[in-house]
This record gives structure tokens, C-alpha cells and sequence, in this order.
């Protein structure tokens, strides 16, 4: 098993990452050909080595004869749904550009969806962003911490004109995250970077490796006097256990509660549109069997979100269900438990468990489904064995 220490001490930028792991190993025409499948306009990926500030470097040119081109952010959701690509590419792919939506859709006041990308929907920002999941998934990299990330200071020319540094996109997805001491003039942490660490990161803190395998550095298009402008991205092996914090601390923030009564809607719309309300930024969607006025069974659709998402969840209730009228209640007040993901390693493959503490001291801890029927796939060993044995190394080993 093998994780990501990206060190982003100087920033991070979408060809940034994925130079340094093109420095790792992937083969830049291998990727090519795989995001040609996805990418109509023609481009071509040329590795270059250069030296940043005395650091030996690769920095990945993104030839096209794409013009300024605008894609909304359901139009790459497609791009990528409907690819061969494997469903953790997807899945990674798909936190990117989503993180990102949200992001610009609240600097601009619309729906994620109809977030038209400008710079982002180029063809070099959308190799940076999916490009990137393809390069981790055949570096087989199963988690990624990243260091605190450094913003620097001034202006930048976006579509919309001159802006501060960071932008307000890059603002918005770096909310709660630690941030680095450096500062220099000039945009170090773009909103695509942001964005791939919002997505990407399982943590953001210091390197917490047993031993390191690999080393790769990253370099930007742009030269600085005093600092090489480089990410570095390190290939580890993990300790026995990696801690990913969500939240460090118990959290305490308010909620709002959107419901419709639907009775009339084929059962694989109704999966779609919980699918799409989780992708526009609700915190939980479930589905309540009832009995409607006529006799007739229904199903009363619920999410649950941020109250400033109210909106633009409720426009999607209108666009993707049948119902005339929805219901919103709150916000309420939630608590929740300070939480963290622990990797466990089992010793014949590991498998990722959410803790949840209160107090500082551990009160929930339940193994990802998904990593114990992966784990259980590929050795022939009964799922519920696995669950059996996380349980006994968590009893031995505290997760907190």
C-alpha cells in the first residue's frame, strides 16, 4: 500500500501536481492516449526537464488547438461518467471538478451545475484535473496527505477581470484547511489546486511516513527569485495506521432540511436525483417509505444541506423529480464527533474505518464498506471475516 505526501510549502497548481507525478513515473504519451478518449479537441503532453531554484524538476506542456473554449461543470461530469475510465479514476475525477463547482458556483451566485468553467474548462486545466486522477490511480497511491499550502499576495487577471490573491474560488475551497507561513508576490495556490487538494487530501498536515519510496518535484510555468517554484510529491509507505482527519474537533454548525412527497416518479429517477443532490452539496439525501392521500404508496425524498444551499437544491428538486412543491424546514442546529479515517492493515491487504470521538476519546469506529468488499474481491475472504478482524485490531491498537 502506498500513499501521497504532496509538499505544497510554494503553493500548488493543477500542472503542478501532475508534473511531479509524471517525475514519479507516469508516462506522459500512456496518458495522453487515455485522455484522448475523453478529450475531443486535439492536444499533445510534452515532459520537460528544468531547474527551479537548483531543484532538478519536470514541467508538462499542454500543446492544443482548443481556443478559449467554456464547459459547464455537468458537461465534464459527462465527459468523465460516460468514459472507460475505472470507477476510483471516476470517483476522483468527479470530487475535482465538484469541489471546484461549488466553489465558483458560490463566488457567482448559481447552480453548481450551470458554473461555466472559463480558464478551468480549457483543455490543459481539464488534463490537470482528471489527468491527475488517472496518474494516482496507476501510481496505485491509496491516500494523499498534503502539507499546509501557501496562498502568496496581489492581484490576478481571471475572466471576470482583476481579482485578489487568492482568488475567491481558491478562498472558498481552502475554508477550515491549515495554511503555510510562506509568502511571496504573485497567485501560488490557483483554484484548480485547490480544488485537486479539497478533493484529494485524506489529510493536510505534516509528512507521516515510515518509509519513503519515491520522490518526484513539480515545477510551475513561472520563476521566482527566492524560492523554487516546484511541488514536491513523495511516494510512502505508510505506518501501521495513517490518520486522515475530517474534523478534529467535535462540530457545531446549522442545517437546513429539504422534503417532497413523490408518488409518480420511476424508481431510477428517484436514485438519480438523491445522486444529484449529493453531487450539488447535500450532506445526506435518504428516501422515507409512506402511504399518500389515495391510498397510494410513495416516497417522501429528503436532503439535507447548508442553508445557503438551499436555492440551488431546491431548483434541482423542480428539475429532476415530478414534484410540484417542496418543503423546507430549519436551519437546525448539528453536533457531530470530531472524526478521522484510520488505514488499518489487516496484514493481508488494509482497509480505510471512520473513528468518531467525543471528547477526546473514541466512542464510534466502522470499516468503509467499499475498501472491506474490495479487500474481500481480491483474496476470496468473506467480507464479515474482515469486519471481524478490523475490530479485533481496533480493539488492540486505540485508532484515537
Amino acid at each position: 500500500m502506498a500513499w501521497l505526501f504532496v509538499d505544497a510549502t510554494f503553493g500548488l497548481s493543477g500542472d503542478m501536481m501532475l508534473s511531479s507525478l509524471i517525475a514519479l513515473g507516469v508516462d506522459p504519451n500512456r496518458l495522453a492516449s487515455e485522455l484522448a478518449q475523453l478529450i475531443p479537441d486535439h492536444f499533445a503532453l510534452t515532459a520537460t526537464p528544468v531547474v527551479q531554484g537548483g531543484i532538478h524538476a519536470t514541467h508538462l506542456v499542454v500543446d492544443c488547438e482548443e481556443g478559449h473554449t467554456h464547459r459547464h461543470a455537468r458537461d465534464l461530469m459527462t465527459m468523465v461518467e460516460t468514459s472507460a475510465l475505472s470507477e476510483r479514476i471516476k470517483t476522483r475525477s468527479f470530487a475535482i471538478i465538484d469541489h471546484l463547482a461549488r466553489a465558483e458556483a458560490r463566488v457567482h451566485g448559481i447552480d453548481p451545475g450551470e458554473v461555466s468553467f472559463h480558464e478551468v474548462g480549457a483543455v490543459d486545466s481539464i488534463i490537470d484535473m482528471i489527468g491527475t486522477a488517472i496518474a494516482l490511480e496507476w501510481l496505485e497511491i491509496e491516500g494523499l496527505i498534503f502539507s499546509p499550502p501557501a496562498l502568496g499576495h496581489g492581484t490576478v487577471h481571471c475572466q471576470h477581470g482583476l481579482y485578489p490573491i487568492p482568488a475567491p474560488a481558491t478562498a472558498y475551497l481552502l475554508e477550515g484547511v491549515p495554511l503555510a507561513p510562506f509568502d511571496a508576490e504573485g497567485e501560488l495556490m490557483t483554484p484548480t489546486g485547490a480544488a485537486l487538494l479539497k478533493a484529494l487530501a485524506d489529510s493536510v498536515g505534516p509528512f507521516n511516513g515510515a518509509k519513503i519510496l519515491a520522490i518526484g518535484y513539480g515545477a510551475g510555468s513561472r520563476t521566482y527569485a527566492d524560492h523554487p517554484n516546484v511541488v514536491r510529491s513523495m511516494i510512502f509507505e505508510p505506518r501501521t495506521t495513517v490518520l486522515a482527519h475530517d474534523h478534529q474537533h467535535e462540530h457545531h454548525d446549522q442545517v437546513a432540511l429539504l422534503s417532497a412527497n413523490l408518488d409518480d416518479l420511476p424508481a431510477e429517477l428517484m436514485a438519480h436525483a438523491g445522486q444529484a443532490l449529493l453531487a450539488a452539496g447535500a450532506l445526506d439525501v435518504w428516501m422515507d417509505p409512506v402511504i399518500m392521500k389515495k391510498g397510494r404508496p410513495g416516497v417522501v425524498l429528503n436532503a439535507l444541506a447548508s442553508p445557503d444551499l438551499v436555492d440551488s437544491l431546491a431548483a434541482l428538486f423542480f428539475r429532476e423529480t415530478s414534484t410540484l412543491g417542496v418543503r423546507i424546514q430549519g436551519p437546525f442546529e448539528r453536533r457531530s464527533l470530531a472524526r478521522h479515517k484510520v488505514t488499518v492493515d489487516l496484514g493481508y491487504g488494509t482497509v480505510d474505518v471512520k473513528v468518531g470521538s467525543f471528547e477526546g476519546k473514541v466512542v464510534q469506529a466502522a470499516p468503509e464498506y467499499e475498501t472491506v468488499a474490495r479487500l474481500s474481491q481480491a483474496i476470496g475472504k468473506p467480507a464479515k471475516l474482515i469486519y471481524q478482524d478490523v475490530a479485533a485490531h481496533l480493539e488492540a491498537e486505540d485508532p484515537a
